[in-house]
C-alpha cells in the first residue's frame, strides 16, 4: 500500500505499524528513524544555530562550525529497511561521526571500522 504524502511516498504492509513501517520509497527508513533524523535536526539547530529541513539539505562546508555526534547505531541497508543517518551526517565535513556496535567477544574502544568502534553502552569508551 502507499501513503503519498507532499514531498515523498510511504509505503507501509500493515497500518497498525506506523512505528515500524511507513517506508520511505527513496530512502527506505521507517518512521522512527525519520523520527530520529528530526531531533537531530534540532539539536543540530540548537547547539550550531544551523537550520535544515532535511540532512540532504544540510551544507556541508560550513566554516566556522563544528559537531560531534555519537550513534550507537552503525548504518544498514536492505531492500525494505534503512539507516542512512550516519553516512549522511559524515557528507558534511564541519560534523564528525562516531558509531558503535556490540560485540562481546572484543576488547572495548576496539576500532572495528571507519568510525566504527566497539562498545558495551554500560562501559562506554569514546575517547578514541
Amino acid at each position: 500500500m502507499q501513503y503519498l504524502r507532499e514531498k515523498y511516498t510511504l509505503l507501509y504492509d500493515d497500518k497498525a505499524l506506523y512505528r515500524e513501517s511507513l517506508f520511505c520509497a527513496s530512502c527506505h527508513s521507517t518512521s522512527r528513524y525519520r523520527s530520529i533524523a528530526r531531533g537531530i535536526l534540532k539539536a543540530i539547530s540548537e547547539r550550531t544555530g544551523v537550520r535544515s529541513e532535511s540532512f540532504a539539505e544540510l551544507n556541508p562546508d560550513i566554516k566556522g562550525v563544528s559537531l560531534r555526534i555519537y550513534d550507537t547505531q552503525i548504518p544498514f541497508y536492505f531492500t525494505y529497511c534503512a539507516y542512512p543517518i550516519p553516512d549522511m551526517l559524515t557528507k558534511c565535513k564541519w560534523i564528525e561521526v562516531q558509531t558503535s556496535i556490540y560485540k562481546p567477544d572484543v576488547p572495548w574502544g576496539t576500532k572495528l571500522g571507519a568510525n566504527i568502534t566497539n562498545q558495551d553502552l554500560e562501559k562506554i569508551d569514546i575517547s578514541g
